[in-house]
């Protein structure tokens, strides 16, 4: 693994209620290290040490069980009601994408086109999404996130009705086990949303109170008798019977019982009940065995689960996994929907092997919008706080990702005994999704600081994440807003810069190793205030020395307005480069080696808001 330290506190904000500062002090290491000026507004000394997990001089590489996240170029979220309504173009008028009524009139599904809704449904299905592997091929996706796909009332599906079945309107289970073979035989893979902090009211255990009342079964499924005041967001205790599931908010009523946001909708499980305990992990072990072989979970907002659960569940899932997987040497990834910096919730004892990375995210938007920020507040707060983006410059981005490198190199994930990684690899890594508004809403519709926020993305450490549509400049604001069909119907206002931007960074991902496994280092940059160079090193020796061959320069040109002419430095403790290659930039740049050491890397005119890749041999 690779610890950076520096030789005094930091502090990156985010929490996920409000804002909170945490604080990383560096520690003493008897591991080889070496120190490298970083010369700007504010100079200061990265101490680094390298010291690969179980020997392995690899540092992703060391994953072993994990290698499929590690590897992957793309993931691919995608919102199952949104992304393709089978024979879309053909079966409705294509110029106004009219409603789609049954035989008796009555709308089934509301215009493809039509801002979305918060109850509408646009009538994607599982079976559209099968139908247009070939385009999620074409751009280099090797990973689908689907948001949930079982049985429930909403159209995102995050109130489920039962855990077991997929939702008839997607296409029910047949089309989820299509999908997933279709999938797999294109060497992709499949992660589910799971969401078991609450279900919804039309869950069969909800329902039976609702029916019978005090004879149910199922009382200690939830946390009846308890009314939260909308004044003070204090509970009380109250009558639990009759249940009020549908309580009259213009008389002043609340529900009885403890829910989600205190939204009625949402009632909360009560995981004293060692019988949700176990519906749950039987739910988890169920799309991980034969009939569907998916490949993972995200869990959705697991912070308020006890966490002996998620051990458990970590557990059954990667039993399961081995079970009916044909490599026995892997495991499914499982991803938290955690915000802030949250090493704690990673690893063995903390149950995911990675969090949607919205710690990363707004660090890599507030560097790219800060030269068009001017339509923006000073900070946007995109989901109520929880992911906040600060337009900032070179210096307070590389701080901030100073102290997100530190938390997370702390945080091992543990695929076996014998083989672990840091949690930086097995990171979501994202900037938008179907909770924030869309990323070119985030960045008042500027298409290139869109551009250069995903050039961060793939080239740092972790599995880059696209929502669907982002990668064709779909603008919408704050739910629902975010949340419109894909829009199939009219490829003329696709983005097609960002497009084959997006198509380009999953090839380069691919192509080159260190981008997917080498351990991250900030290098030392020379000629623009705007450029911050980063150092992605593949393989260290014994006595900690870097190797030139193999490892990857970035260099981060933020500037709005310039291209710039560039020399980095290669840290101390490195073997001499004997030559570069571009991989990555404009078509009138240049490298070059320089300096009597061949520890100096000079690459001329990095287009500005945009990035230069360099390979060493």
């Amino acid at each position: 693994m690779l610890a950076l330290q520096r030789r005094h506190s930091c502090m990156l904000r985010g929490s996920h209620h409000g804002r909170r500062c945490l604080r990383l002090r560096a520690s003493s290491s008897s591991s080889p290290s070496s120190s490298v000026s970083i010369q700007g507004e504010n100079p200061f000394t990265y101490t680094y040490r390298l010291a690969p997990a179980s020997g392995n001089k690899s540092f992703g590489g060391g994953a072993g069980a994990l290698a499929w996240v590690v590897d992957s170029a793309l993931v691919y979220q995608i919102f199952p009601d949104r992304f393709y309504r089978l024979n879309l173009e053909n079966d409705v008028d294509a110029a106004s994408l009219n409603d789609v009524y049954d035989g008796g009139g009555a709308t089934l599904y509301e215009a493809w086109d039509a801002p979305p809704t918060i109850r509408g449904f646009k009538g994607g299905t599982l079976d559209g999404i099968t139908a247009k592997l070939d385009y999620l091929s074409s751009i280099g996706v090797d990973v689908l996130y689907l948001c949930p796909v079982t049985q429930s009332a909403a159209n995102h599906r995050y109130h489920p009705n039962d855990y077991f079945k997929v939702d008839d309107m997607l296409g029910g289970d047949d089309a989820l086990k299509t999908l997933v073979d279709a999938a797999h035989d294109r060497g992709m893979r499949i992660v589910l949303d799971a969401v078991y902090n609450h279900t919804g009211r039309g869950f069969f255990a909800f329902q039976s109170l609702l029916e019978n009342g005090e004879q149910s079964p199922y009382a200690d499924w939830y946390f009846l008798g308890e009314e939260t005041s909308k004044l003070t967001g204090e509970p009380k205790k109250v009558k639990p019977f009759p249940v009020r599931a549908y309580p009259d908010e213009s008389a002043g009523e609340v529900a009885n019982f403890r829910c989600w946001w205190n939204i009625p909708e949402l009632p909360t499980l009560n995981f004293e009940c060692e019988a949700v305990q176990e519906h749950l992990l039987a739910a988890s072990e169920h799309f991980l065995q034969d009939t569907f072989k998916v490949d993972g979970y995200r869990l959705d907002y697991p912070i308020d689960i006890p966490r002996d659960f998620w051990a458990a569940f970590r557990e059954a899932c990667h039993a399961t996994f081995r079970d009916t997987h044909p490599s026995k040497n892997e495991v499914p990834w499982l991803v938290g929907e955690v915000f802030g910096l949250c090493p704690d919730w990673l690893g063995k004892d903390g149950a995911f092997d990675g969090t949607m990375n919205y710690a990363l995210g707004s660090n890599l938007l507030g560097l790219a919008i800060q030269q068009s920020a001017d339509g923006l507040p000073e900070e946007l707060e995109a989901i109520g706080g929880e992911y906040s983006i600060k337009p900032m410059g070179v210096e307070e981005f590389a701080v901030n990702v100073q102290s997100y490198m530190m938390a997370y190199d702390r945080a091992g994930v543990a695929g076996e005994e014998s083989i672990t990684t840091t949690a930086h690899f097995t990171n979501m890594n994202l900037l938008g999704s179907h909770d924030t508004p869309r990323v070119l809403t985030i960045a008042d519709g500027d298409g290139e600081a869109v551009r250069l926020a995903m050039s961060l993305m793939f080239t740092f450490p972790g599995a880059p994440m696209v929502f669907s549509g982002d990668e064709v400049g779909v603008e919408g604001g704050r739910d629902p807003a975010m949340r419109k069909g894909f829009p199939w119907h009219a490829q003329e206002t696709w983005d097609m810069q960002t497009l084959e931007h997006v198509r380009s960074l999953s090839a380069l991902r691919k192509e080159v190793e260190s981008l997917r496994r080498g351990g991250f280092q900030r290098i030392e940059v020379n000629g623009a205030k705007s450029a911050y160079a980063f150092m992605r090193m593949l393989d260290v020796d014994e006595n900690g020395i870097v190797k030139a061959d193999g490892s990857a320069v970035v260099v981060v040109n933020a500037d709005g307005a310039d291209a710039c002419d560039v020399n980095v430095t290669l840290p101390e403790k490195c073997t001499a480069a004997r030559g570069v290659d571009i991989r990555y930039g404009s078509e009138t740049q240049a490298a070059s080696i320089q300096g009597d050491d061949s520890k100096t890397v000079r690459i001329d005119r990095v287009a500005q808001r945009s990035i230069a890749v360099v390979t060493l041999k």
